[in-house]
Parts: C-alpha cells; sequence; structure tokens
C-alpha cells in the first residue's frame, strides 16, 4: 500500500472519530498500522497511525489500551526535530 493510500486511511479514521465513532475510527486505525507495515513506513506515519489508535480506543473507553497504544506513538523514533514536535504536540492530551 502506498503513503499516499495509508495517509488517506488515516484521515477517513480521524473523520470517524469527529463523528464519534470510534468503532470505524478503529477499523481504519487497523488499516493505517497494516499499511505502514506493508509499505514500510516508519517515523512520523508509524506515529499517527498508533496516534489514531490511541484515539479511538479512547473514544470507545478502552482507557488502558488507549494509553498503550498513546505509548506506542511516543516511541516511535522521528528524525527530523519539527516532526518529531508536531508529533509532541499532537499526542500531549492523550493518556500515558
Amino acid at each position: 500500500m502506498p503513503a499516499n493510500a495509508v495517509r488517506a486511511d488515516y484521515l477517513l479514521g480521524k473523520a470517524w472519530l469527529a463523528a464519534g465513532r470510534g468503532d470505524l475510527a478503529d477499523h481504519y486505525a487497523a488499516r493505517t498500522l497494516a499499511g505502514c507495515a506493508a509499505a514500510g513506513l516508519a517515523d512520523f506515519d508509524l506515529a499517527y497511525a498508533h496516534e489514531l489508535h490511541a484515539r479511538a480506543l479512547a473514544v470507545q473507553g478502552r482507557t488502558d489500551e488507549a494509553t498503550a497504544a498513546a505509548d506506542r506513538a511516543r516511541g516511535i523514533p522521528i528524525a527530523d526535530p519539527e516532526d518529531r514536535a508536531l508529533v509532541e504536540a499532537d499526542l500531549a492530551d492523550l493518556p500515558g
């Protein structure tokens, strides 16, 4: 799956989050994570895939799992300092 398809799945997941549909957001989080693995995407893309998963879990009330997913997002090495700052800012309101 090319990077643009992975990013499209991420955006669809975010849209479902905005609609309050954690179940569908989680579906797209799984697709995003699988797409990252298939395309060899890491860094920024992988961190955001875990961020989406954490938020989808949180919306569903699965707090412990959401915290673990947020911790995985925070643990992804990101080479570019500006990208790292963006990810950290976006993760600041997640549990963990």
